[in-house]
């Protein structure tokens, strides 16, 4: 359903799923579609034999699809750390990493229906990562957490563990500020990071395992799986204007040393 019909949504010929306006692919587990390129979906949840092969390898945990997709984009003010903008810079939203630890977590729970409607983009006033690593102007890769909400799950944020800072990926934090308060509902993401341009798998970063998330007074810890497929979660965090989302813990990683999340997606109510 499209909350907004001055911005449409991109409604799959193979599977009928509402996708975000700016999207390339399907964002459903079991369709993938390239939206752009042709009526042949790729391989099933797994996207593309590769990945196939790659679950066979690791402990599979419970992923559950979101139905409705409505992402809508819009002029965002991205602030990165070190201080360089993408656009004109605007105050970065108040850390809110110290209440994952001290805040009560009261208990996460997942849902294939996808409660409330999408938060347009052009809501989000800024996002601010704690670390980045560096942009690849050479295969022309970038790694800002701008990623993270363009409607594109074969770009996301990179924290600076191979390069720049060297930081670990445990207690990295992304902060989103939003135009106003809004109460959020639901959150749904792509984990980890692959560009799949031939040079990079998806286990050569590190993938997120425990997500700390942190609005206001409430905090949560939502397990994520360890695969590249659509994961939602359902929240009650209340009237909010930040979320900060902590790295908690990690899967192992193959070659990098940086953790990586490509969509992020939040979801409101009304």
């Amino acid at each position: 359903m499209n909350d907004d019909p001055g911005r449409p949504t991109r409604r799959c010929p193979h599977c009928g799923a509402e996708n975000p306006p700016q999207a390339r692919y399907c964002f459903e587990s079991a369709c993938g579609l390239a939206l752009d390129e042709g009526p042949t979906p790729l391989a099933g949840a797994a996207l593309d034999a590769r990945r196939v092969a790659g679950r066979l390898r690791r402990r599979v945990l419970t992923v559950v699809p979101v139905a409705v997709v409505g992402l809508v984009g819009g002029g965002i003010a991205v602030v990165r750390s070190g201080g360089a903008t993408t656009k004109p810079p605007v105050a970065a939203a108040a850390s809110t990493t110290a209440a994952v630890a001290s805040a009560p977590t009261e208990p996460a729970t997942t849902s294939p229906s996808g409660r409330g409607r999408p938060l347009p983009v052009d809501q989000i006033k800024s996002a601010v990562a704690s670390s980045t690593l560096p942009d690849d102007a050479t295969h022309h890769i970038t790694y800002g957490i701008e990623n993270t909400l363009d409607g594109d799950f074969h770009t996301g944020w990179n924290s600076a563990g191979s390069a720049g800072a060297r930081v670990a990926p445990e207690g990295q934090t992304l902060t989103y500020e939003f135009s106003a308060p809004v109460n959020i509902v639901g959150i749904r993401l792509f984990n980890g990071f692959e560009p799949e341009n031939g040079r990079s798998e998806f286990e050569d970063n590190y993938r997120i395992k425990d997500l700390g998330i942190a609005a206001g007074s409430q905090s949560v810890t939502w397990t994520l799986a360890d695969e590249f497929v659509p994961q939602s979660i359902e929240l009650a965090l209340g009237s909010v204007d930040s979320v900060t989302l902590t790295v908690m813990s990690v899967y192992p990683t193959n070659k990098y040393q940086d953790v990586g999340l490509s969509e992020v997606q939040f979801f409101v109510d009304p």
